[in-house]
């Protein structure tokens, strides 16, 4: 009865979203090329970051938004589901502490830090604190970003695809303007890995290598299995990069193919 209670007063929150209008996310280049995981409620915690990043205010020094259950509903077209309040707490559990590791542009230097500080979700509010770090890359942006879509973000169920989607962007926007209809771009299967959550850089020994600048090979090979998803090639085509080829092609205005690439005398992709 408290949680239906908070719920319909969440619901009567004004919101500011208009619902035929269009909503941009920006996020600087190297945040979407950054190595983060969010765990077991990974995807919802993804569209949390990216709405909350459209409702940025700051308090002192740091960041912070503000969200409603009524505005991120619409926002995902869920307005029938009655369980947001349940989700929210549960998703909310899940955002502060986890680490992100940016790379410079040049590949020279990686940087470890906390996304969010904090998160707390209480009396039909979400708030979200950001670590000043991340500050650069998310706030009073210039140059250097890409844009998406909120409401394309919002309607991706999968994580892979959700973080598929904002690496393929990117680098679509940039040739997007030349009147380019088809790009190649080739990554190295370990840091793609990593940049789509696929691997747990929670971990302290995961972050030493990362601050001893080991490159991304070298970590995985290191990582013991329980910290990694996917190790085998077939189960990350098929699980992984199948799935988001379909989803992105239904819901996206990119669709995209691949090739592996394998070593001398037929080795691993």
């Amino acid at each position: 009865e408290k949680e239906e209670k908070m719920e319909k007063q969440a619901e009567q929150q004004e919101t500011v979203y208009d619902a035929n209008q269009m909503v941009v996310v920006r996020k600087a280049n190297e945040f979407v090329n950054a190595a983060y995981r969010f765990g077991n409620n990974d995807v919802l915690c993804q569209q949390l970051i990216v709405i909350s990043l459209t409702r940025l205010q700051k308090e002192g020094s740091q960041l912070k938004s503000v969200l409603y259950p009524a505005e991120i509903k619409k926002l995902m077209g869920r307005m029938s589901d009655t369980n947001i309040y349940r989700r929210l707490k549960n998703a909310t559990a899940g955002l502060a502490g986890h680490v992100i590791t940016i790379e410079d542009v040049e590949h020279l230097h990686f940087r470890t830090f906390s996304l969010i500080t904090n998160a707390e979700y209480e009396n039909g509010r979400l708030q979200i604190y950001y670590n000043k770090e991340i500050t650069p890359y998310i706030y009073n942006l210039k140059k250097g970003y890409t844009k998406y879509e909120l409401g394309v973000l919002c309607a991706l169920d999968r994580s892979s695809s959700f973080r598929l989607y904002e690496l393929l962007e990117k680098e679509a926007y940039l040739f997007r303007a030349k009147g380019t209809q088809v790009i190649t771009k080739t990554y190295n299967l370990s840091e793609l890995k990593s940049k789509i959550g696929l691997v747990n850089t929670d971990e302290p020994y995961i972050k030493k290598m990362v601050a001893d600048g080991k490159t991304w090979d070298e970590i995985l090979e290191h990582t013991k299995k329980e910290d990694q998803m996917y190790t085998n090639w077939t189960d990350f085509r098929k699980r992984v990069l199948e799935p988001a080829r379909q989803e992105l092609k239904e819901k996206t205005d990119i669709a995209f193919d691949y090739d592996p690439v394998r070593g001398d005398r037929g080795g691993r992709v």
